[in-house]
């Protein structure tokens, strides 16, 4: 009985010391934060547009001349102009609008303020479009435009990282004002105000009219030496105007340029490529009361009453489809309900790449990975279609279109892509990010983003290592440096913040929690400066429910600099967790003592329902016997009361070596008939006792006798 006690206290030790062993890590003390870390992400930031519209007289008509607006279309064009670019806002950020009435000045009376305009708030919209109407002003005084222009954009804070940009001009003559300057002088001083008061990443367009080839076009040459060439539009005839503003519109937003059509009561065919956000048809009809039938891929007419995703909008001078998410393939639409044409602008809105990592201004000497989200608006994934297999390349450009670094985004995650490669800027300046997202090879789509690289502090990861792979633990160790040109910095030197309060981390992924399904309460940690060395500083943070998997915390660093002011730099660190040699040892230990236990109990249960409550003594001899038939003991045991036992065979020092006994015996029974089964170590008792007593166990009558081992017999007397 004591071998089997000793038994079970061996699995049992065995299963305690797996499953004790398995999670290393202690309980340590730590300081958490309440401000939970959020990583912006960056695609189009929201645009705020002033529109410079020349209302001098020569566009209703002065002194004589001939009008070159008689029947203001302008001021449709300009209000198609606000529509169209409120369908490109976002609800939570919207984009926003002013108009500025120019000629000699700029009266305030007449200036449309900047202000939010989101395509679903119509209200607002009609409120503001109805303030654009027709004036005389008097002659074109440019510098006034653009000043008025640089004031509401500085109320709006329009020139913050935040926030982009834009200026529309629309013209018809030249810079013209009582001093009478020279077209040079004029364009001189357009040029200084310009590159004195507004921003190089602002963006300037400049639209002219000129139907007798005469005035504007003499400005052309002036414009191409402020403003990029691509960015210059000429128009000869103002019903051009509301095509040529959507086609701002698509370079504002970099949405790529479609031919309008003309459609009538015979289907059209158009294709329409993967991975849209939207697509939108603004639908100029000649002939009132008719209706667009629009038909996807599979000729299922849309319902724009019915159909999830698809809306019709009347705004009056035309009207605006909208279609979400939809399907890749040729489409048809035709007019009905009467005869006549429409003239369709067709503005296929992709998925935008919305940057993680880099974001500007990116610190000199900073290295990463390019990390972006691709996914739609409202956060759902988009999954890549098998017949356009889903690629996207970004590349980092230098002013002069060099190319610095280039890389194929890989998915780690929901929706969130990644380079292999990292890189790494060492100098300061303006660069570009530049996405190629191509679906197979009939489709591909480019989109741009301007990056300042400036010198300012960072982190550096000291562990784990990105994409690095460390041992399954309930806590992960989080080690940084603080650099700056790749350089150690003193936190204390460069920040005015406490170093106590300066960097903290989170995780943001698990195997079971994705970023875009976060914990409604994920655990914030404050790092700690080392005693050793002040520019790094380490955490213990914790992990509940450790599995196996990949794993994105995110370290975020928010001081006031001394020279800065108020600044912020965040880390996203991939990492895996697996277990190591070490944990698989245990884990195998852990699942053995199960195993071992398990068995044990089986075979604990198995034997002792043989067992009966009252039970004569049963004896069990153990001899040997030679050649000549000398019989000699080994020994006898008693079955009372007990209805087994494990008998260990040891022979006496004086018995032949080839009549020694060894190995084991279990023993179970009553009265005059027990069984019994014989094991030779006790490796093979503890694993195939359970299988043993199943097929091969014995049957011993009393008088009777049974060989275990050569020479060696059992006997119930």
């Amino acid at each position: 009985m004591r071998n089997k006690n000793i038994l079970f206290f061996l699995f049992l030790l065995i299963f305690l010391t797996g499953c004790s062993l398995f999670n290393p890590g202690k309980e340590i003390s730590e300081r958490t934060s309440s401000e939970e870390i959020i990583v912006e992400s960056q695609a189009s930031l929201p645009v705020d547009l002033a529109v410079l519209l020349d209302q001098s007289g020569s566009m209703s008509g002065a002194m004589g001349q001939p009008a070159t607006d008689p029947k203001n279309l302008r001021i449709d064009a300009v209000k198609y102009f606000v529509n169209n670019f409120s369908t490109k806002s976002d609800q939570k950020a919207p984009n926003k609008i002013g108009v500025i009435n120019f000629g000699t000045s700029t009266p305030e009376q007449y200036l449309i303020p900047l202000a939010d305009v989101y395509y679903q708030d119509q209200q607002v919209i009609d409120k503001l479009t109805s303030k654009i109407q027709p004036l005389n002003l008097g002659e074109t005084n440019f510098i006034n435009a653009l000043k008025s222009a640089v004031s509401e954009f500085q109320v709006n804070n329009s020139f913050s990282q935040k926030r982009s940009s834009a200026v529309v001009i629309f013209t018809d003559g030249e810079p013209y004002d009582s001093r009478q300057l020279s077209l040079s002088s004029y364009f001189k001083e357009i040029k200084d105000y310009i590159t004195q008061n507004i921003p190089s990443d602002c963006q300037i367009f400049v639209i002219g009219i000129d139907d007798k080839e005469s005035t504007w076009s003499s400005t052309i040459s002036y414009w191409k030496q402020i403003v990029p060439e691509n960015r210059i539009f000429k128009i000869n005839q103002m019903s051009d105007l509301q095509k040529t503003f959507n086609d701002v519109i698509r370079k504002i937003f970099q949405i790529p340029e479609v031919t309008p059509d003309i459609v009538g009561t015979t289907e059209k065919a158009f294709s329409v490529p993967p991975y849209l956000e939207t697509l939108e048809l603004h639908a100029f009809f000649s002939i009132k009361n008719t209706t667009l039938q629009v038909y996807d891929p599979e000729s299922n007419m849309i319902d724009f009453k019915e159909r999830v995703g698809c809306y019709e909008i009347d705004k009056g001078t035309y009207r605006l489809y909208l279609i979400f998410n939809p399907t890749p393939g040729q489409w048809k639409y035709k007019i009905v309900g009467g005869s006549g044409t429409v003239e369709i602008y067709k503005n296929y809105i992709p998925v935008k790449v919305n940057v993680m990592v880099p974001q500007s201004p990116w610190p000199v000497s900073k290295e990463s990975k390019v990390i972006v989200k691709f996914a739609r608006s409202n956060g759902a994934e988009v999954i890549s279609n098998p017949k356009y297999p889903l690629r996207i390349v970004v590349s980092i450009l230098d002013t002069s279109n060099n190319y610095l670094f280039s890389g194929i985004l890989n998915k780690i995650g929901y929706s969130t892509y990644e380079t292999e490669n990292i890189f790494c800027l060492k100098q300061t300046g303006r660069y570009i990010l530049r996405f190629e997202v191509a679906g197979g090879t009939e489709y591909s789509y480019s989109y741009t983003a301007n990056m300042e690289v400036k010198e300012l502090p960072y982190l550096k990861v000291l562990f784990p290592q990105n994409n690095s792979t460390i041992p399954l633990s309930n806590r992960v160790e989080i080690r940084v440096r603080l650099e700056k040109a790749g350089k150690n910095i003193n936190p204390a030197v460069e920040f005015e913040t406490n170093p106590l309060l300066l960097i903290r981390a989170q995780l943001a992924a698990t195997p079971s929690i994705d970023t875009e399904q976060p914990s409604l309460e994920p655990e914030v940690i404050w790092l700690d400066p080392s005693t050793v060395q002040n520019n790094i500083f380490t955490c213990s943070l914790p992990v509940k429910d450790a599995s196996m998997g990949r794993y994105t915390a995110y370290i975020a660093l928010n001081g006031k600099s001394k020279s800065s002011g108020t600044y912020s730099d965040i880390l996203i660190l991939d990492f895996e967790m697996r277990h190591s040699l070490v944990q698989k040892t245990l884990l195998a230990l852990k699942w053995l003592g199960v195993a071992l236990f398990v068995l044990w109990v089986v075979q604990w249960i198995l034997f002792r329902a043989q067992r009966r409550k009252k039970m004569k003594i049963v004896q069990v001899c153990i001899f040997s016997r030679d050649e000549n038939g000398k019989e000699a003991n080994i020994l006898e045991k008693n079955l009372s009361g007990k209805g087994f036992l494990l008998i260990k065979l040891k022979s006496k020092k004086n018995i032949r070596q080839e009549s020694k006994a060894k190995g084991y015996v279990y023993v179970y029974g009553e009265k005059d008939n027990v069984v019994f089964v014989y094991f030779s170590s006790i490796v093979k008792y503890i694993l195939l006792s359970y299988f043993t007593a199943l097929v091969g166990k014995k049957e011993l009558t009393r008088g009777l006798e049974s060989e275990l081992t050569p020479n060696i017999y059992i006997r119930l007397i």
